[in-house]
């Protein structure tokens, strides 16, 4: 998104054009102070007919900068929002301040972030974006070309048994406060951007940041003993979850949680196709575990998504649940309707 504050143009054009000083023939009166200007007196006219005992008087008739309060009565600057400036020095105050490099600039574009809509220079928009927060930074270079900014590598998941428990964590405390239990084994790996792409689906490569991944194998063994014939079917249930490494904690725990949200769905109500939906539970239940943590901007994120099957999805979910107090009564009625 671009930004464009203002279009500016610079008018050299006189409010009123004056006549060069001439002497009264007659006697008349200053438009602004209304002193007598008697023959032979020094006046200032106006193209409009006016006239003016001083420079004072004319250029009390004159507009304004909107910043310093100069009457411009030369050439000034007029913004896209119809106001008037003097010089590029006063309507370089109105412009927004780079959220990087903390310069005002006319151009740079706003990108929504967990704090607010930041607005960015173009120096700093040029810069590598975070692959975690999204933002442009000093950013460090990761191992697989993914680049990470100075704040979310202060607190980045790089290993394994980091994440195991984090997760862990996520998933005890949406049994415990929102009723979202699975007991199955879940299998984790923490894995890279090549990796984790390889694994996805094609329409949700470079997505998300994490990828469940359910896997059912139906093996039929037969036995044959004299004249009779026996079938037994095993049926081998794999869930797997995979996270990205080194994104920051806070990301870590809304990614986890909507994983963990496909997992719970995976196993109630295994029978619901719809992508809209299932992205939309699994980022309702980021929600709800954004919002135990605090963590306000990031459920701004979500709420503000425009994407047609995160965003509409989520949003569509969350209108199903404000049917009922608990909220997972009605969902469980909206899952049962659309668990073929």
């Amino acid at each position: 998104m671009r930004f464009s504050l203002a279009i500016l143009c610079m008018l050299a054009v006189l409010f009123s054009t004056l006549l060069p000083d001439s002497l009264a023939q007659s006697s008349g009166k200053c438009a602004v102070c209304g002193k007598t200007i008697g023959p032979g007196m020094k006046f200032l006219k106006s193209s409009d007919g006016r006239i003016f005992c001083s420079q004072s008087c004319y250029e009390k008739t004159l507009p304004k900068c909107c910043i310093c309060n100069k009457p411009l009565a030369g050439g000034y600057l007029k913004g896209a929002d119809g106001r008037l400036y003097c010089s590029e020095k006063c309507i370089s105050t109105t412009w927004p301040t780079c959220s990087a490099c903390g310069a005002k600039s006319q151009k740079g574009a706003i990108i929504s972030a967990e704090k607010g809509d930041l607005f960015f220079c173009e120096k700093c928009l040029s810069k590598p974006k975070c692959f975690c927060c999204g933002l442009p930074a000093n950013c460090s270079k990761l191992y697989d070309g993914r680049h990470i900014c100075p704040s979310c590598s202060k607190d980045a998941v790089g290993s394994l048994d980091e994440a195991v428990k984090l997760i862990g964590e996520v998933r005890a405390l949406m049994a415990d406060k929102l009723k979202l239990k699975t007991e199955h084994k879940i299998e984790y790996e923490l894995v890279d951007q090549k990796t984790l792409d390889e694994i996805s689906p094609q329409n949700q490569q470079g997505i998300e940041l994490g990828l469940f991944r359910y896997i059912e194998e139906t093996e039929t063994t037969t036995v044959t003993r004299g004249y009779k014939t026996s079938k037994t079917v095993n049926v081998t249930r794999n869930y797997n979850i995979y996270m990205l490494s080194h994104m920051s904690r806070r990301k870590f725990i809304e990614v986890a949680a909507h994983e963990l949200g496909h997992d719970w769905m995976q196993e109630y109500y295994p029978g619901i196709t719809d992508l809209k939906i299932k992205e939309g539970w699994a980022q309702y239940v980021a929600w709800r575990v954004n919002e135990i943590h605090g963590q306000k901007g990031l459920n701004r994120m979500i709420e503000e998504n425009k994407d047609p099957v995160y965003g509409d999805g989520f949003r569509m979910v969350r209108k199903a649940s404000e049917k009922s107090s608990p909220p997972m009564e009605a969902l469980h009625s909206y899952f049962r309707d659309k668990n073929n």
